[in-house]
């Protein structure tokens, strides 16, 4: 199958801090604070790390390492295959301190709605669609779209498609090439200096 990715599936820098800079707010002022951080942690973990809808709704507290590496254990991923996600230390601190807070144990799912059960894949994209919204972006964003802007940041970063493949789970580096093109920002540079 050939796969394609266009400007239009994933946010740029500036929109994924606008999202988490929005979500992070709501999350601390008004009212439904303690679902607002939820959706908060939930939005930090798929831009930071690029799981899957399926992969983020599955964690368990059992499933992150803090110690030395600072990893994930994805158990479930796409095709049953279990890998492990290097996490940032940002997130590794906010992650700390959530589960410090809501008094999570290891079996513990990570992610919890309004009525203590995990989050489906549809109630997780409802709540990203949410912070979408109220951080005022395009309705064209999924959740899915944060998995395309961390690959696509990390390949545009690093330039090393071995580790966009090991983040993401993919079965081939083939499916990861896709992330190898020039994001706007970069495109917009690049004519600016040939052309000038």
């Amino acid at each position: 199958m050939q796969w394609n990715i266009d400007f239009t599936k994933f946010l740029t820098s500036g929109e994924m801090k606008k999202l988490e800079a929005t979500i992070k707010e709501r999350s601390e002022t008004g009212d439904k604070k303690e679902i607002w951080k939820t959706r908060y942690i939930a939005i930090l973990i798929a831009l930071q790390t690029g799981l899957r809808v399926a992969e983020i709704c599955a964690l368990k507290v059992k499933d992150f390492c803090f110690d030395g590496n600072n990893f994930l254990r994805v158990r479930h991923g796409k095709g049953n295959k279990a890998r492990n996600v290097m996490l940032p230390k940002r997130l590794k601190g906010e992650l700390q301190a959530y589960i410090l807070e809501k008094d999570l144990q290891a079996d513990d799912f990570l992610l919890v709605n309004s009525w203590k059960k995990s989050y489906t894949r549809n109630g997780l994209q409802k709540a990203f669609k949410d912070c979408a919204k109220l951080a005022g972006l395009s309705e064209r964003y999924s959740i899915h779209s944060c998995r395309h802007s961390y690959a696509s940041l990390l390949y545009q970063r690093t330039k090393d498609l071995r580790l966009v493949q090991n983040q993401l789970g993919h079965s081939s580096i083939t499916v990861s090439s896709i992330y190898s093109h020039l994001n706007k920002e970069e495109t917009a540079n690049t004519l600016d200096e040939i052309f000038t």
